[in-house]
Formats: structure tokens, sequence, C-alpha cells
């Protein structure tokens, strides 16, 4: 099987990214459907659930303007995780794809990267879709976590350090932004998986 050349890899980055930005427009719609002025006692409950991830301060600056929506609802907390850690992972892969023109020799590596990451898109979006049909809730969050943990093994994956020593600007840059989409995956997990301890 032949490898893809730099142009047709480009192509292929920038076409999936933009097939998947469709997908996602409704989904990232939701988060803006947020009413105003949430209670002292929305945000303290945004604060405390934060309390249990490894990265809280990352998780309460992330969610406490999304607190009135939430509504002290564990599964509305962990929908909206799973959503910015979505928009996350999106902004990562466009970042990628924009910086790739004059780095040729890291394009087979990007193309790897950028495929992690259009799996973690798949499995994060199943994530969104808690209504399935008749069965149980517990069946469906155990889904749920089945599919969150898949997709922080496709972030895990995506090296930067590796992929982009050659190229320190960019690495540092691409390293940041890896780093947001893994703590930001990390937090919907644990988010997801207390719901579901819950049930």
């Amino acid at each position: 099987m032949k490898t893809p050349r730099p142009n047709s890899l480009f192509f292929i980055f920038s076409a999936a990214v933009f097939l998947l930005h469709l997908r996602l427009v409704p989904a990232i719609a939701k988060l803006q459907l947020r009413r105003p002025g949430p209670s002292q006692e929305d945000i303290d409950y945004i604060h405390s659930s934060c309390q249990n991830t490894l990265y809280p301060e990352t998780c309460f600056n992330s969610f406490q303007i999304y607190a009135d929506a939430v509504q002290q609802d564990p599964r509305q907390l962990a929908f909206y995780s799973i959503l910015k850690s979505l928009r996350k992972t999106k902004s990562l892969a466009s970042y990628i794809i924009s910086n790739v023109a004059g780095y040729e020799a890291q394009i087979q590596a990007l193309y790897n990267a950028v495929n992690q990451i259009r799996d973690s898109f798949t499995q994060m979006e199943k994530l969104i879709e808690f209504d399935c049909g008749g069965e149980s809730l517990g069946f469906q969050i155990n889904k749920v976590q089945t599919w969150m943990s898949a997709a922080l093994t496709n972030i895990d994956n995506v090296t930067c350090t590796l992929v982009f020593k050659d190229v320190e600007p960019l690495k540092s840059n691409v390293c940041d932004r890896v780093t947001t989409v893994k703590e930001m995956t990390s937090n919907a997990v644990t988010l997801v998986n207390n719901y579901a301890n819950m049930i």
C-alpha cells in the first residue's frame, strides 16, 4: 500500500476536519443555550464537582460559565464536559492542519496524529447521544464510559514531543494544546464516571 504524498495528506487533513466541523455544529451550538445569572449554589456545585477531577482548576474555569445551564445536575455536567472536550480536540486538529505547510518532514507523523484525533472525535460524538432507545440507563452509561476511555487513549497517543522534536516553535505550541485537550478529556472521564456512580 502506498504512503500518501504530502499534498494528498494535507487535503485529507483539511477534508476530515471540515466534515467533522459540520457534524459538530449542532453539538457546539448547545453550549450557547445557557441562561445568564447562575446562583451561588450553582457555582458552588461546579466547584465541588471539579475537586474530584485530576485538573480541578481547569475544570472549574471551563464550566463555571455553564453553572446555570447545568443546574446542579451531574448528567448535564457530564454532557457539557464532553462537548467542551470535543471542541478542544477539534481546535487542536485545526491548529495542526494550519501549520503543516513548511514541515513536510513531519507530514506522515501529522497524518497519524490527525487520525488519532479523528478517532477521538468519533468516540466523543457518541457520548452526547445519551438516549439510546429502549436500553437501560446503566447500560447506556457503561457505553459512554467505554467510549470516553477510548477517546482519552487516542489523545494520549498524540506524542507531540516526538512528532515535533525538530521544529521547536511548533512543538511548544502543539504540546501546549495537546496538554489542554488531555486535561479537558481526563476531567470529562471523571465527571462521566461520577454520574455513573450515582445511578
